[in-house]
C-alpha cells in the first residue's frame, strides 16, 4: 500500500469520510481542501495540542458521539477498507484500540481551539462566550468568505467576515466582523452545542442587569486598556467583558474601534434590517440598534 503519513497540527476544521467514496478530506483553516482516497493511507498521525482537544465521532445512524481526549491517542490509522481505528494510551499505560465501521461513521471532528476551547460566563440562566467569535467556517465546515474590498464588502448577499480595518492584528483581541448574512445562515455560524443569540435572548440578559440605559456598564470590560478613556460606567460584573472592535460599515468603511462594540442577534427587522445591540466609550448604556445586514458587527454565542 502506498504510504501517506499525514500530520494534524490542528488547522482543520472536519474531516468528513464518505462510506460510498472511500476518501478523507480535510478542510484547511486557509480556505482550501485536500482529499485523500482511503486505499492510500496507511495512517494519520497526530501531533497533540493540548490535553483540553477532543476528536469527536459521529455515527450516522444514531447521531450518537464519541468523544476521545487527545492527549491519549497515539495513532489513527485504518484497520482495513471497512474500518478506522484509534489507537489509545490509557493512565495505566495499556494500549487499547477503538475500531469504527466506515459504514457507520458520518464525521470525525478534530476540535480546534477555535471550535470549542472557548472562556464561558453565566448571566443569570444563560452561559454566554467571554470574548467575540472568531471562526471562518460555518458549522459544516463550508468556508464563509474573507471580504477585503470595501465595494465588494457593500454589494454583499451572502455571508462574509473581515478583521476590523483588515488588520489580523485584531483578531487575538476582538475577533472578527461578520455580516447578518453570516450570523444568520442556516449552516450555522456558531460552533456545536451554541448559537448566534436571539432578540429576545439579548433582551433578557440586558433586562437582569438592569436594562438598556445601565447594562453596558456591567457588560463593559472595565479600565481603558481597550476602550476609550473615560469607558463611562464600566464594572464588568456580569465578567461579559465587552470590548469595543468597532464595526463595518454598509459602504464597507471602519468606524469606531476602541469607542464602540456592536453584535448581531440572529433576528431581521424586516427585508434589509437586523436587531443587534451596542455599546459606548462615553455612557453605560446597551441599547437596541437596528442595523443593514451588510453591516460588519461582532458576534457572541450563547449556549443552546
Amino acid at each position: 500500500m502506498k504510504r501517506i503519513i499525514l500530520i494534524l497540527v490542528f488547522t482543520f476544521g472536519v474531516i468528513s469520510l464518505i462510506s460510498q467514496n472511500p476518501t478523507v478530506k480535510f478542510y484547511l483553516k486557509d480556505g482550501s481542501t485536500k482529499q485523500y482516497l482511503i486505499a492510500d493511507i496507511d495512517s494519520m498521525n497526530i501531533i497533540k495540542s493540548g490535553d483540553s482537544s477532543n476528536i469527536t465521532i459521529v455515527n450516522k445512524k444514531t447521531g450518537s458521539k464519541q468523544i476521545i481526549n487527545i492527549s491519549k491517542v497515539k495513532k489513527i490509522f485504518f484497520d482495513d477498507s471497512t474500518r478506522i481505528a484509534f489507537e489509545l494510551s490509557d493512565s495505566s499505560s495499556k494500549d487499547t484500540t477503538i475500531y469504527v465501521r466506515l459504514q457507520d461513521l458520518d464525521s470525525i471532528n478534530i476540535n480546534t481551539p477555535e471550535q470549542f476551547a472557548y472562556d464561558t460566563v453565566r448571566i443569570a440562566n444563560q452561559i454566554w462566550m467571554r470574548k467575540n467569535l472568531n471562526v471562518s467556517r460555518y458549522r459544516n465546515g463550508d468556508t464563509i468568505a474573507h471580504v477585503e474590498d470595501s465595494v465588494k464588502w457593500a454589494s454583499l448577499s451572502t455571508g462574509a467576515w473581515c478583521y476590523y480595518n483588515n488588520d489580523p492584528s485584531n483578531e487575538a483581541v476582538y475577533g472578527k466582523l461578520y455580516n447578518w448574512f453570516a450570523a444568520s445562515d442556516p449552516r450555522g455560524l456558531a460552533p456545536e452545542g451554541w448559537h448566534v443569540p436571539d432578540y429576545s435572548e439579548w433582551t433578557a440578559m440586558v433586562s437582569y442587569l438592569g436594562d438598556d440605559s445601565l447594562a453596558g456598564g456591567k457588560l463593559k470590560e472595565n479600565g481603558t486598556v481597550h476602550w476609550l478613556s473615560p469607558n463611562s460606567g464600566a464594572t464588568n460584573e456580569s465578567g461579559f467583558t465587552a470590548l469595543p472592535g468597532g464595526f463595518r460599515n454598509y459602504d464597507g468603511r471602519f468606524n469606531q474601534i476602541s469607542r464602540l462594540g456592536a453584535w448581531w442577534t440572529n433576528e431581521k427587522y424586516d427585508a434589509l434590517f437586523a436587531y443587534s445591540r451596542y455599546m459606548r466609550y462615553d455612557d453605560n448604556k446597551a441599547p437596541r440598534l437596528v442595523a443593514r445586514f451588510i453591516n460588519g458587527f461582532s458576534i457572541r454565542c450563547i449556549k443552546d
